[in-house]
C-alpha cells in the first residue's frame, strides 16, 4: 500500500482510538457523555498528530524503551503544547487545562502529562503501532487508497463545519 493511504490510515486510526480515550475517560470521572474535541464526529486529531510525531521522532531509537519514553515524551508534549495554544488563539477555547497542576506550562502542558505521554510512547511503539501497520498491510492497495481518501475528505469536511461552529460561538 502507498505510504499515503498507510500514513492517513494510522493517522485516522488514532484520531479515533484517541476519541475513544477521552470520551472514556471523561465519562468515567463526570459520570456523563460527552464529545470530546473540536469536530462534530468521533476523532481527534491531536491524538493522530501526535502518534505519528511519536512514531516519527522515535524512529532512530526504536529498539532503546529509554529513548523511546525520552522523545515520545517530548514530541507529544510539544504537540500537546502547540495544539493547545493554537486551539486557544484561534478558537478561544481550551479543551483541556493543566493549571494548577505540578510543573504545567500555561496550562497546556505538565510534568505528570509528559511523563504518562512517555509511557504511552512505549506501548506505542513497541506493541500498538506494529499490530495497526500488520491490519493496515492487509487491506488490498486500491481499497486502503480508497478508504484513506474517503477519509480524508469525510474529515475535512467535519473541521470546515466545525471550526464555523466553534468560531461562531466563541
Amino acid at each position: 500500500m502507498q505510504t499515503f493511504a498507510r500514513w492517513s490510515l494510522c493517522f485516522f486510526s488514532y484520531c479515533f482510538i484517541g476519541w475513544i480515550w477521552e470520551t472514556l475517560y471523561v465519562f468515567v470521572c463526570t459520570g456523563h457523555w460527552e464529545n470530546r474535541g473540536l469536530l462534530f464526529g468521533p476523532l481527534l486529531p491531536i491524538y493522530g498528530i501526535g502518534a505519528l510525531v511519536i512514531l516519527y521522532v522515535t524512529t532512530p531509537v526504536k529498539t532503546n524503551p529509554w529513548m523511546i519514553f525520552l522523545l515520545g515524551m517530548l514530541g507529544a508534549s510539544a504537540v500537546e503544547y502547540i495544539g493547545g495554544s493554537l486551539l486557544e488563539i484561534v478558537f478561544h477555547t481550551r479543551y483541556w487545562d493543566y493549571t494548577g497542576t505540578f510543573l504545567n506550562v500555561h496550562g497546556h502542558i505538565s510534568l505528570l502529562s509528559s511523563i504518562v505521554w512517555g509511557v504511552f510512547s512505549i506501548f506505542l511503539v513497541k506493541w500498538i503501532h506494529p499490530e495497526l501497520n500488520q491490519h493496515i498491510g492487509t487491506l488490498p492497495k486500491k481499497a486502503g487508497l480508497a478508504l484513506a481518501c474517503i477519509l480524508l475528505v469525510v474529515f475535512c469536511v467535519d473541521f470546515m463545519f466545525s471550526s464555523a461552529y466553534t468560531i461562531a460561538n466563541s
